[in-house]
């Protein structure tokens, strides 16, 4: 069976169980867990884990955090974006540390314990999870501006700068690209900050997807803006631009229907409709996408 590592449009999350925890992934704040999963057919491989409640960060995410991953992975298949193929898991409600003891064994002390925590705070919980991605690297902003790779590499970055833009998403600085470099070409990862302020009591979809001014000051800064600036031509800009002004409320339909109604609402933060805001963002966002695509040309315009 052909192993699928990236993220096709319109294809739902798998579902996958963990087999056994591999390692904690210390490289973000997040700390996620590479796990061995299996699936209804039985072993699936490597992927990461993303646990929804995480006490090492300030954050009231959550299972909003999960859609945020869902709903990027598939915008980024709207702009031409490679991103690793997704999947949802649940936390054992239940587990015999015994079990976990043995399957972590080739651990150090403190990452066992950074598991074993972390399976304690996510009981029953829904979590995102990706494809894990052979032999990949962190994206650095010098891969992009390559000759041999900048027949892709320059509208990559292109789309990848509009795409945080347009899901109001700052979490991918040259410090921390949230990006990786595999098979010579860029892969967009780890979306649970996109959507910036949506989460937040008493907002709406179709309100902040009018919202035009970027929200944060460190475009200038992502690990694309370089390779954007200097060498994304008007053309890869415009067609940037027409492949998100033609999301269709039909498209996000689609995508909504994946989302599992667990997901609607959060017990930490007492949220709810988190479904129905993304939802409306999304459908209403594509209308303001060229206005976004201007305000991020004038930005990196006025750091040279």
């Amino acid at each position: 069976m052909t192993t699928v590592f990236l993220h096709e449009r319109g294809r739902a999350p798998e579902t996958l169980r963990i087999l056994r925890p591999v390692r904690v992934l210390d490289g973000g704040n997040h700390h996620p867990l590479l796990c061995e999963m299996q699936t209804d057919h039985g072993p699936a491989g490597l992927w990461v884990v993303k646990p929804p409640v995480v006490t090492s960060i300030a954050s009231d995410r959550g299972s909003f955090g999960v859609l945020s991953e869902l709903a990027a992975a598939e915008a980024c298949t709207w702009v031409g974006i490679q991103t690793p193929a997704v999947g949802l898991t649940r936390f054992p409600e239940v587990f015999e540390n015994t079990w976990l003891d043995k399957v972590t064994a080739d651990m150090t002390v403190g990452e066992r314990d950074e598991v074993r925590h972390i399976f304690e705070c996510n009981r029953g919980r829904l979590a995102f999870c990706c494809r894990f991605l052979p032999e990949a690297l962190d994206l650095r902003p010098v891969l992009l501006t390559k000759k041999r790779w900048r027949r892709t590499s320059a509208h990559d970055a292109v789309a990848l700068l509009v795409l945080d833009g347009y899901l109001r998403n700052d979490d991918r600085q040259e410090e921390n690209p949230n990006a990786l470099w595999w098979r010579g070409r860029l892969a967009a990862i780890d979306h649970g900050d996109a959507f910036a302020s949506l989460h937040r009591s008493g907002m709406r979809g179709e309100d902040l997807a009018m919202r035009t001014v970027l929200h944060s000051r460190s475009f200038p800064r992502h690990v694309a803006a370089r390779a954007a600036e200097k060498y994304g031509s008007d053309t890869s800009w415009n067609e940037v631009i027409d492949r998100l002004d033609r999301v269709s409320s039909v498209m996000v339909e689609t995508l909504a229907a994946h989302w599992p109604e667990e997901l609607d609402s959060d017990p930490f933060s007492g949220q709810r409709g988190l479904r129905d805001r993304l939802s409306s963002f999304l459908i209403h966002r594509g209308r303001y996408v060229r206005d976004i695509a201007a305000a991020l040309r004038n930005e990196l315009r006025g750091t040279r």
